[in-house]
C-alpha cells in the first residue's frame, strides 16, 4: 500500500470513527426516550410489547437500508436495537417450542429480538402453560405451515385457551440435512419433526430411498441426536451447526422453495392499536357438531 493510499484510508476509518460515536449517541437518545414512553404507558397501564408499533418502526427502517443491506441482516440489527430498549422498559420472557435451534426459536428471534428471555419448552401445551401461569409474558407456536397446513395441536389448544392472539410472525423454512461427519456414509435413520419429514419427502425418497425416518418432537432434538451418533442424520435448520455437534450434508432440501411457516404470539391481554390507519387482523376459533353440513353452514354467512 503507498503512502497515498495508507493516508486516504487513515481518513477514511476516522470518518468511520465518527459516524460510530453519532450512532452511540443517538442510540443513548433512544434508550432515553424509551425510558420515558415506558413511564407514559406504565400511567396508562399500556402493555410494553405494542407489536403494531414496533412492526411500524421496523418498516422504516426497511425503508432506509434494505438498498444497502440484505433484509436478514435489516432485521436483525432493528429487532436487536428494539429489543434492547424494550428491556429497559421490562425484560421479556417468551415460551417457545425448544430446545434451542427450533424455527419457533427463529420466530422468537424475529418478533423480540435477541435481547428477549427465551423459555424452551417440550410441548405446545407447556407453551401456552407457562404464558397462562404468568411464567412467560407472552408464548409463541405454530399455527400454519404452506406445505403442510395447520398443526391441528395448537388449534385444539387455542379452542380451549383464554390466552389472545397479539401479533403473529412468518418464518422461511429453509430445512438442511445434517450429520455429526457432514457425509451420510453409514447413516440408517433420519430424525426430526413429523412436519420436518414429510415437508422433505420428496428429497428423501429420491436421496434417501429406504433410510427409517424417525419423528421426535423437535428438529432440534433431532440435530442432538445426530451430534450424538454418527448414524444419525437430522432435518433441521441451520442455526443448529452452531448450537449441535453437528455439520451440514445438503441444504434447502424442503420439497417447496416458498415453504414458510405462521406463528402466533399469545398473550393474556389483547392487543391494542396504536393507530386506526393501520389494518387490524382477527382471527376466529370454533367447532361445530358431527352432522352432515354444519361446516356448510357456519361458513355460509361468512360467504353472504
Amino acid at each position: 500500500m503507498s503512502d497515498i493510499e495508507l493516508t486516504e484510508l487513515i481518513h477514511t476509518r476516522g470518518e468511520i470513527d465518527k459516524v460510530d460515536s453519532a450512532l452511540a449517541a443517538l442510540l443513548a437518545t433512544r434508550a432515553k426516550l424509551t425510558q420515558q414512553a415506558a413511564h407514559m404507558k406504565k400511567n396508562a397501564g399500556m402493555a410494553v410489547y405494542c407489536p403494531e408499533r414496533e412492526k411500524a418502526v421496523l418498516s422504516s427502517w426497511h425503508q432506509a437500508l434494505d438498498d444497502i443491506f440484505s433484509r436478514e441482516s435489516v432485521n436483525r440489527i432493528a429487532m436487536d436495537v428494539i429489543g434492547a430498549c424494550r428491556r429497559l422498559e421490562a425484560p421479556m420472557r417468551v415460551a417457545y417450542l425448544g430446545p434451542q435451534g427450533t424455527f419457533t426459536e427463529m420466530a422468537v428471534l424475529k418478533a423480540f429480538g435477541h435481547e428477549v428471555r427465551a423459555i424452551p419448552c417440550e410441548t405446545f401445551d407447556a407453551v401456552i402453560h407457562q404464558t397462562e401461569a404468568g411464567e412467560a409474558d407472552y408464548g409463541i407456536v405454530a399455527a400454519e405451515n404452506s406445505t403442510e397446513g395447520t398443526v391441528t395441536r395448537v388449534m385444539d389448544l387455542l379452542f380451549k385457551t383464554k390466552l389472545k392472539i397479539v401479533s403473529e410472525v412468518s418464518v422461511p423454512v429453509i430445512h438442511n440435512l445434517l450429520t455429526k461427519s457432514g457425509r451420510l456414509d453409514g447413516i440408517t435413520k433420519v430424525c426430526a419433526h413429523p412436519q420436518a419429514l414429510a415437508q422433505c419427502g420428496g428429497w428423501l425418497n429420491r436421496e434417501l430411498p429406504g433410510v427409517e425416518r424417525l419423528p421426535v418432537r423437535s428438529n432440534a432434538e433431532g440435530a442432538k441426536m445426530a451430534g450424538e451418533n454418527a448414524q444419525i442424520a437430522a432435518i433441521a435448520a441451520i442455526r443448529a451447526v452452531e448450537l449441535y455437534d453437528v455439520k451440514p450434508v445438503a441444504r434447502g432440501i424442503q420439497d417447496e422453495a416458498q415453504n414458510r411457516t405462521r406463528f402466533l404470539i399469545l398473550g393474556a391481554e389483547r392487543a391494542k392499536l396504536c393507530s386506526a390507519d393501520v389494518p387490524d387482523k382477527t382471527s376466529a376459533v370454533f367447532s361445530v357438531a358431527n352432522q352432515a353440513g354444519a361446516l356448510y353452514r357456519i361458513l355460509e354467512p361468512l360467504k353472504k
